[in-house]
């Protein structure tokens, strides 16, 4: 079985990530900015991975231009976020903003990754800031699970980043 690592990775997690499936299963790992049609087409399985942002998993867009090209390959794709919070509701919630329509039958992952608000871009240090403002606004018992993780975090720098968290994804992998 030949397979690749497609990955978009801003701050490192989704890179790790991506880093241990390939080390796992001697699969290729391709940054998403580099990666072409032509290099997809030669592979059995492919496996997307992306930093969760505002909901949108980064590099996906690939997969969903390529996807009528790859229909035939088996394809993963894990999402790297944050917040601890892996329930099922979020995660229909992430599937149908960045997996819709036919690729909705694409198994979807959630890692954890990491969170260090002063070393994210500008950009992100803003939008970052900005939701922790609105979600202060609200009384903390009446937070779900994610709001009260990033509030309990937001001034600390922590590496949530752990291969058990691709367990579910390996076992999918050999069933393969």
């Amino acid at each position: 079985m030949k397979g690749i690592v497609v990955y978009g990775s801003k701050y490192g997690s989704t890179l790790k990530y991506a880093n241990w499936i390939g080390e796992k299963y001697s699969f290729d790992t391709i940054s998403d900015s580099d990666v072409k049609l032509q290099d997809l087409k030669e592979y059995d399985v492919i496996i997307f991975g992306g930093g969760l942002y505002a909901g949108g998993i980064k590099g996906i867009k690939i997969l969903q231009k390529f996807y009528d090209n790859l229909f035939d390959k088996k394809i993963l794709v894990f999402a790297v976020g944050a917040s601890a919070s892996e329930d099922e509701k979020s995660l229909k919630e992430v599937k149908k903003h960045n997996l819709p329509g036919k690729l909705s039958d694409i198994p979807l992952f959630y890692c954890r990754g990491a969170w260090d608000l002063e070393s994210m871009n500008f950009v992100d240090k803003i939008m970052c800031k900005a939701l922790i403002k609105s979600v202060e606004k609200k009384p903390y018992d009446s937070l779900d699970k994610w709001s009260k993780d990033l509030l309990d975090n937001k001034d600390k720098k922590l590496d949530w980043t752990d291969e058990k968290y691709l367990e579910p994804l390996y076992k999918k992998i050999k069933d393969f």
